[in-house]
């Protein structure tokens, strides 16, 4: 588990423990009294513990006898070790809100001793439990015995009430420094714990067994059974034996997760891989030497040999050059936990399939290694966007359902729930589910960046599935309204025109909302011609063709270097004077206007034969 912060977690508790009543001292006689009080409570919690840590010795003791039992006690285990860390942490929140109130609220130490006491209690409890952990032992029995001899000095106290408080703040102090100390020796045993149940070898590797695990996938890599004359037994399976082999690598790697020599068993894993005709995963096994263990022979052979593994050219070479070339970007500095997350934020980047599969797989030993960490929620969110682009969306759904459910509070959720609603309206054809989902994103987030497209998708999903017009018309002008300044408004104002004058049969309303769009948005050629043009369709529909012809004429007016739609535009508006208005010389006039201002038209001898002919037919 990665380390806290403890500071972190003190804050965590701060304002549980400032609603704790207030136990006001009133005069001298109270004072004796609560001194009197203090003293038997810190008596009796002494007895208590004094029993428990017996029980404790003795019991942990007695466990170092019984390694037969770890295999079968090893969830047990974990979730004491879980339960002493997080008490360990508690106390520490404890510690640090007494420090505070301490000079003002002299009356809480008694309740503040006692949830000491608690804390203590849950820990003993916790270490009765375990079998075989005399390493996390010592270092946890230093803490409680630190608390004893502090509440025995507490208890034989005779001075005043005031020079108790002071005794007691010093001794909190010095708790809560050796607290501190010793959380860094927790994560690492609660790391070696997980690590080792992951196989029923125990709770540590062997150093002399380590280096003869090493040496046998050492020779098992460059075993050749067929050569042997073993092959005759299994039919010359090359392929048994290959997958024999990535199967004893992948269990050490289980089995030592972060420990012993992970590297040399990745890099032997990428050359068998190599070796296997699977040279992409090769790779990117030695990209995970490069990040996770870089200094040493081994992540120097694994550079040496990533670099004539990729294709520079190509977009996922450019990536792994990026590791090879610029050994910055993998911030070696970082301890291991932050290094394995980024190199998942890097390996996320890689699109292949491959890539894809390796990158779900590894955010999923890294859960596994790190359960519950902060970046949880991170990792799934990370593992459904692999899951989308290896076209697998029924996984890609449940991992942001996932999210969705223990992460309710997760800064990814918003993008999750948008993915989801995208999922079953484009890719699952469940349009009614995919607006139910846009409505709960709107609710819980109206405000977020993606608000606007979730607002238009809606409506475009009222429009085009439902063929419910009204109702879409109503999300237009919505979005435009609440999200004015957004650059998906002059889509759905399109959209919104559209219906209003196609679906609806209302033309007069339709060219209302193109010079809305022509007014706001106009500003950009892309906006405005398209309104401009539309808001001339419409008039030459309505038999406004004087209207029509101003429409068209004002895209060149506006956008001088449109070329291509300002020459359609005045062909329109000549064409309209030459066959509705019939108005030669008018038309003849407008298409002097393409041989004046676009010589380099493509066109330019049509429009030629054009003037001439209405010059001819004028006459």
């Amino acid at each position: 588990m990665a380390p806290r912060r403890i500071s972190a977690v003190c804050g965590r508790w701060a304002p549980i423990l400032c609603l704790l009543p207030v136990m006001a001292f009133s005069q001298e006689d109270d004072a004796a009294a609560e001194k009197s009080l203090l003293e038997q409570v810190y008596q009796s919690r002494i007895a208590l513990m004094q029993d428990s840590l017996f029980i404790t010795r003795e019991r942990l003791q007695a466990a170092e006898f019984l390694n037969s039992g770890v295999s079968r006690e090893a969830t047990q285990v974990r979730d004491s070790l879980s339960q002493a860390q997080a008490a360990t942490r508690q106390w520490a929140d404890s510690v640090t809100s007494l420090l505070v109130l301490s000079d003002s609220q002299q009356a809480e130490n008694a309740l503040n001793i006692d949830r000491l006491k608690s804390l203590s209690d849950s820990l003993t409890q916790s270490f009765i439990r375990e079998q075989g952990l005399s390493d996390l032992n010592d270092s946890l029995l230093v803490l409680l015995s630190q608390t004893q001899d502090f509440l025995g000095s507490a208890g034989k106290n005779d001075s005043v009430v005031s020079d108790s408080l002071q005794n007691l703040r010093a001794a909190l102090w010095r708790l809560q420094s050796s607290m501190a100390t010793n959380e860094a020796s927790i994560a690492t045993q609660m790391e070696r714990l997980q690590s080792s149940m992951m196989s029923r070898a125990g709770l540590s590797l062997d150093t002399l067994l380590e280096s003869r695990n090493l040496s046998y996938l050492d020779h098992l890599v460059d075993y050749n059974g067929p050569r042997s004359g073993i092959g005759r037994f299994w039919g010359g399976g090359r392929d048994v034996l290959a997958g024999f082999k990535q199967e004893e690598l992948t269990l050490y790697l289980a089995q030592a997760r972060q420990a012993g020599r992970a590297d040399d068993a990745l890099n032997l894993l990428a050359e068998l891989l190599i070796d296997n005709g699977s040279p992409a995963q090769g790779a990117l096994a030695y990209l995970k030497v490069l990040f996770l263990y870089p200094r040493g022979d081994s992540w120097a052979d694994a550079r040496t040999k990533i670099v004539g593994l990729v294709e520079r050219e190509s977009e996922e070479g450019r990536l792994l050059y990026e590791v090879v070339l610029v050994p910055d970007s993998m911030k070696v500095g970082d301890d291991l936990f932050l290094r394995m997350l980024h190199y998942l934020d890097h390996l996320r980047s890689l699109t292949s399939e491959v890539a894809l599969r390796w990158f779900v797989e590894e955010c999923r030993s890294f859960m596994a290694l790190y359960p519950g960490v902060a970046q949880t929620d991170q990792i799934l969110f990370w593992m459904a966007q692999a899951y989308d682009g290896l076209e697998e969306i029924h996984r890609a759904s449940l991992t942001w359902q996932k999210l969705e459910t223990l992460y309710p509070a997760s800064s990814h959720l918003p993008l999750a729930l948008l993915n989801l609603a995208d999922i079953a309206s484009h890719r699952l054809g469940l349009p009614e589910v995919g607006i139910e989902r846009y409505k709960t994103f709107m609710d819980r987030y109206p405000n977020h960046p993606e608000a606007p497209r979730a607002l238009l998708a809606q409506a475009i999903l009222y429009e085009e599935e439902l063929k419910d017009y009204h109702q879409a018309g109503d999300l237009y002008r919505r979005l435009a309204d609440e999200y004015p300044g957004d650059p998906v408004v002059p889509i759905g104002l399109f959209r919104y025109g559209f219906v209003l004058e196609k679906r609806l049969g209302s033309p007069a309303g339709a060219a209302s909302v193109y010079e809305e769009v022509l007014r706001h948005y106009g500003d950009d050629p892309d906006t405005g011609i398209p309104a401009l043009e539309k808001l001339a369709r419409i008039a030459y529909d309505l038999d406004q063709y004087d209207g029509a012809i101003v429409y068209y004429l004002d895209i060149p007016e506006r956008y001088p270097d449109a070329d291509d739609r300002s020459v359609t535009a005045i062909l329109e508006a000549a064409e309209i004077y030459e066959d509705n208005l019939k108005n030669l010389d008018a038309a003849i006039h407008t298409l002097h206007m393409i041989l004046d201002n676009y010589p380099d038209y493509a066109g330019i001898k049509s429009v030629q034969k054009q003037v001439q002919k209405l010059q001819k037919k004028r006459v």
